[in-house]
């Protein structure tokens, strides 16, 4: 966002991803993938994190999938449009411009990685656990950056 325009201006997101889990799974985070920048916003985790977690160790994916859907499509509707003013003191923002990868990194018995890298910074990675978003979140993010998308 340049300094001339409003901080309060209404901004739509090319992709919202939610939930996306760091940390070895103890935190969870909205990813909001906008034209200059990328920005984090923490969740609270317990509650995502038990009922997630407890569903995947009883070997019940499908719900465990449900829960992240339910956490995701609620996400989608409350980050649809962004206002920088209404964004929680604890999010985190990284401009477009000091992006030097984003690369998605399918796994077969495990959540997906997305990395986020950089210039000169250590790199951000993130565990996507349902395989159903990965598509649509790979065809958006191949889109809207072409130059700096990677999949593995």
């Amino acid at each position: 966002m340049s300094p001339n325009e409003p901080k309060n201006r209404a901004r739509t997101p090319h992709l919202v991803i939610a939930p996306v889990f760091s940390h070895y799974g103890f935190k969870s985070w909205t990813l909001i993938f906008l034209p200059e920048e990328i920005i984090g916003v923490p969740h609270s985790p317990w509650p995502i994190i038990l009922k997630t977690g407890f569903f995947a160790a009883v070997l019940m994916r499908a719900r465990a999938y449900a829960v992240d859907w339910k956490q995701g499509a609620r996400a989608r509707e409350e980050w649809s449009t962004i206002e920088s003013t209404k964004l929680p003191k604890n999010a985190w923002r990284i401009p477009l411009s000091s992006v030097k990868r984003i690369e998605l990194r399918r796994q077969l018995l495990s959540a997906s990685e997305l990395r986020i890298q950089q210039t000169g910074q250590p790199e951000f990675l993130f565990g996507i656990y349902d395989p159903s978003e990965l598509g649509h979140c790979a065809e958006k993010l191949r889109r809207a950056y072409p130059r700096i998308y990677f999949e593995q």
